[in-house]
């Protein structure tokens, strides 16, 4: 499952609170991968949204992660060749990148609101779909009246019809039409905020990343950004989809929902080498959920030529497996 040719891999979390039990597994399996790869890694903060990314939270991630056994080589406190290491100081790559695709014919202006999209999938024809050509028509109707008006346009990646197949290394291949399911993403926002579709790509890019570790719910986007990378010059990376933590109703866990973080988990006596046990038990690299050191968890990592796919539901008794040594 492992390549060892592989050079650089990453976690990139929102420093929008506590990083719940899911983020968890996600941050130790890109860790333990990178590492078990001999591969250097990068902890980047994804902190595009300026709104509900806060400097304690930043704080937060940064201290949680090395409660887990976490180490990088790059990041926003150790610094790099790469930096800066939080996207929301690194507009000025994201404009450039921006510019090259303008260049390339592969963005569009889009004049509508969240307002106007909604009434067209609500119109006696309209029906709720990916941002395409119907959306494009309605846009170029509009643009000069909304120019005139002052309105400043966002501006999307133009997608030209194409169907795009990704190679995962858990769950084989899949091919997305990238139009009818997905839609032209947003890489400029009108209120001056860049999208999470071209920052990723060029972070992983210019920060040399060569496998991305992270959840499966983020499956579809690998063709999409493997499709912009492309027209940027971009390699496409090797992608690791790793199954969703889940709640005992198969919800994705929140942070909003605090009983699963590590915030509250900490407080309730929760012991890092038994969450690194009970991550490794539940991705299928150990028979059971007894605690591990940080490079115990490498050596399962390395060892695995698979992992288990399927969410994970939590139930109860989880968590006293992983508070077990506080009673």
């Amino acid at each position: 499952m492992i390549d060892p040719n592989w050079t650089c891999g990453r976690y990139a979390p929102s420093p929008t609170g506590s990083q719940h039990l899911g983020n968890a597994l996600t941050a130790l399996a890109a860790w333990g991968i990178a590492r078990a790869a001999g591969a250097r890694f990068v902890l980047r903060m994804d902190d595009l949204d300026t709104q509900r990314c806060r400097p304690e939270y930043d704080r937060m991630v940064l201290d949680e992660l090395a409660w887990l056994g976490l180490d990088w080589d790059e990041g926003p406190d150790r610094g790099g060749p790469h930096a800066p290491y939080r996207q929301s100081q690194r507009s000025e790559q994201y404009q450039a990148a921006l510019q090259r695709l303008t260049e390339a014919g592969r963005t569009a202006q889009c004049w509508l609101s969240r307002k106007d999209l909604s009434e067209l999938a609500s119109a006696p024809h309209g029906h709720p779909q990916p941002y395409g050509p119907q959306e494009r028509q309605a846009s170029d109707a509009v643009a000069q009246q909304r120019q005139a008006d002052g309105m400043a346009p966002a501006v999307r990646f133009r997608l030209n019809g194409e169907r795009r197949t990704v190679q995962d290394r858990l769950r084989g291949a899949r091919t997305v039409d990238l139009e009818a399911e997905l839609g032209d993403p947003v890489l400029y926002r009108r209120d001056g905020m860049f999208g999470y579709q071209l920052a990723t790509v060029i972070d992983d890019h210019q920060m040399g990343v060569d496998h991305v570790v992270r959840g499966h719910d983020l499956w579809g986007d690998a063709a999409l950004q493997a499709t912009v990378g492309e027209v940027l010059g971009a390699r496409e990376p090797a992608w690791v989809h790793l199954p969703l933590v889940v709640d005992s109703e198969g919800t994705r866990l929140s942070k909003r929902r605090g009983e699963w973080t590590l915030e509250a988990l900490r407080a309730q006596g929760a012991s890092a080498a038994l969450i690194r046990g009970w991550v490794a038990n539940q991705l299928g690299l150990t028979p059971t959920a007894d605690a591990l050191s940080p490079t115990a968890l490498i050596a399962r990592f390395a060892q695995a030529t698979t992992m288990k796919t399927h969410d994970i539901m939590l139930r109860a008794d989880d968590l006293a497996q992983i508070t077990r040594s506080s009673h």
